[in-house]
């Protein structure tokens, strides 16, 4: 038998997200109460507008994605849904809250990739 290939990039999978992820709380109206998740959060710049003939872009944009465990979610019955918010509870991220936007069509076997948006840092309003 050969090198199972697939296999291994799996474990490799797991073990980056295990090693980089970061705590949140996932709440969605599909939901009784906050689910605590380990997620990797994702943020990229890009740069909007005419690079070549103005020299500068119109609009400096991010791109937010955050990475689930698949596996995780499927084994305690969590759905991940549009409308959703999730606030990052780990240290140094000041309650940072990201609004799920769309589904990304790049998830593997064990990972689910969502768009986020930024909301508010700090607790949420009363």
């Amino acid at each position: 038998m050969g090198f199972d290939f697939a296999a291994a990039k799996m474990r490799v999978r797991k073990l980056v997200h295990a090693t980089l992820s970061i705590s949140a709380l996932y709440e969605s109206k599909h939901l009784a109460a906050p689910e605590p998740l380990q997620i990797r959060w994702h943020n990229k710049l890009t740069d909007n507008g005419d690079m070549e003939s103005q020299g500068y872009p119109v609009s400096i944009d991010t791109i937010d994605k955050v990475v689930f465990d698949r596996v995780d979610l499927e084994q305690r019955g969590i759905v991940i849904s549009k409308g959703g918010l999730l606030t990052i509870t780990a240290k140094g991220f000041n309650g940072q809250r990201l609004h799920i936007d769309m589904r990304d069509p790049t998830c593997g076997p064990t990972e689910e990739i969502w768009r986020v948006s930024k909301a508010s840092y700090g607790p949420k309003p009363p």
